[in-house]
């Protein structure tokens, strides 16, 4: 155990470096790993565009990846030629093993699972092809509503993709024409609502599953798309509708193309504002100060000139003494956003309140008192610095904060229609902590109200009418509690994780 040199009046820093380091080196890599998975977790996926109609396509079994790879690239690459869509690998890959269409490291030759996959696919074809181990061969079958159709194709490993692609090509049916767009019709534009409500006027823009925007003779309205049941486009004569287009959607006809309606998006904006449910995961990593702890004086048997045994009063000093360690940490809360106005400003506010628990297990070292030497001659002690006695403890620490605080947006919308930027927060923080050192039969808990905390989020969001889009953010925190009393210490965690609003 080492020790720190002391006079009196002196002050003694306790760390002891190299142990925290060894007893937190397995801590950290697990910690970094668990972050990853939050970020990867909560950080949005970019889902693959299909088409409509749609092919499938799933084959393996050769032992090797790459080549499965190359023939499924292949395959979809002649789908793509007979004018299908794509559904993407990964779906296809989840529908497969949901319908239990795998046996081992091969495709399962079961049509009736195949057919399966299909239909919860919602795909007009679904191309499989089962691989031989080695890759000279493959079963390749086109499994459609109507019937699959199958052939066996031998080649070498290097011209097997191209092969099955030529037989899949060979068996893929037609796809099916795309629906025309509905014939237009005389008169002004309609909407009609789910109540049977119906709204006459011109349709100035709508967003399929978001909103419509329309104009009649009361004046400009945004509709939320739940409440629409169906979109009537009028062919009037010399209407203009620029660049937009006409497709057929599932609630009636969707307009999409150059049409921008600011109302809209003000109105979706506005409805993103308002108080919302607020949660929030971290991982911390937490220090420990006890800035000035008191040495008390302790008496020293030492050896007088005369050579007889007298004892001799060492004064108190001060030492410094602290820890570190890791943990976890959660929040619920409420959060009350004052959005942005698109075209108007980019910045925001928000009010929050919330409350959690962070838990840290910390490693520390505390003094203990003085290690004076006994029996040595008195002018070897006296006057003399004496070394401060040290001990090794863990401890857990709980704190529960009550955050109030107020958050700032700084950002913009980029010319699109989401939010992106740094949210600054900063929030008043009074704690219970609660400390139990791992000898100790019972912790001590005490209450704090000097606690703050700094917070800084990555931040985009997005507004629309017919509902709420609760999205998660990347967080960084900073959670500061000085000491309420003398021998208090100082608690300071830094925490990174994901939170939603």
């Amino acid at each position: 155990m080492s020790a720190v040199m002391v006079g009196p009046g002196a002050r003694a820093v306790a760390w002891e470096i190299p142990v925290l380091a060894h007893r937190l080196l397995f801590s950290v890599p697990l910690a970094v790993l668990v972050l990853l998975g939050i970020v990867s977790w909560a950080w949005p996926a970019h889902a693959e565009g299909e088409g409509d109609p749609r092919a499938a396509v799933v084959a393996l079994g050769s032992g090797d990846e790459t080549l499965d790879a190359k023939v499924r690239a292949a395959v979809r690459s002649a789908c793509e030629a007979r004018g299908f869509g794509l559904v993407s690998g990964k779906r296809a890959a989840d529908a497969l093993a949901a319908a239990d269409g795998l046996e081992g490291a091969s495709l399962t030759g079961d049509l009736a699972k195949l057919e399966r996959v299909r239909a919860a696919l919602a795909a007009q074809v679904l191309v499989s092809a089962a691989l031989a181990a080695g890759g000279t061969s493959a079963e390749v079958s086109v499994v459609t509503a109507d019937g699959t159709k199958s052939q066996g194709v031998e080649a070498s490993p290097d011209a097997l993709p191209a092969a099955v692609a030529a037989a899949a090509k060979r068996l893929l049916p037609a796809a099916a024409p795309r629906p025309p767009p509905a014939a237009g019709r005389a008169g002004p534009d309609a909407v009609i609502l789910h109540d049977g409500t119906r709204i006459e006027g011109e349709v100035l823009r709508q967003e399929p599953g978001r909103y419509v925007v329309v104009r009649d003779a009361t004046g400009q309205q945004t509709i939320a798309w739940s409440d629409v049941k169906r979109v009537l486009i009028a062919d009037a004569p010399g209407r203009q509708r620029g660049a937009a287009g006409v497709q057929l959607g599932g609630a009636g006809l969707g307009v999409s193309g150059a049409l921008e309606d600011a109302e809209a998006r003000r109105q979706a904006w506005k409805k993103r504002g308002g108080s919302l449910a607020s949660y929030e995961v971290r991982l911390n990593a937490t220090g420990v100060l006890f800035p000035e702890i008191t040495v008390p004086s302790t008496p020293v048997m030492c050896t007088a000139a005369g050579g007889g045994l007298t004892t001799v009063s060492v004064p108190e000093t001060k030492a410094t003494a602290g820890g570190a360690g890791g943990g976890a940490g959660v929040r619920m809360g409420v959060f009350h956003l004052s959005p942005p106005e698109p075209g108007k400003g980019s910045g925001w506010t928000a009010f929050r309140f919330a409350s959690g628990v962070d838990f840290s297990y910390v490693y520390s070292r505390y003094p203990i008192g003085l290690d004076a030497p006994q029996g040595r001659p008195c002018s070897e002690v006296s006057g003399r610095e004496i070394p401060v006695k040290f001990d090794s403890t863990s401890m857990l620490q709980l704190n529960i904060p009550a955050n109030i605080g107020v958050h700032f947006g700084l950002g913009g919308f980029g010319g699109g229609e989401k939010w992106s930027g740094l949210v600054v927060g900063i929030a008043y923080a009074p704690s219970y902590t609660y400390t139990k050192v791992a000898e100790a039969s019972e912790g001590e808990g005490h209450f704090n109200y000097l606690g703050a905390e700094l917070t800084l989020d990555i931040t985009t969001l997005e507004a629309v009418l017919d509902k709420m889009a609760t999205a998660a953010h990347f967080r960084m925190a900073l959670f500061v509690l000085p000491p309420l009393k003398s021998d208090w210490p100082w608690v300071v965690t830094g925490g990174l994780g994901a939170v939603w609003y």
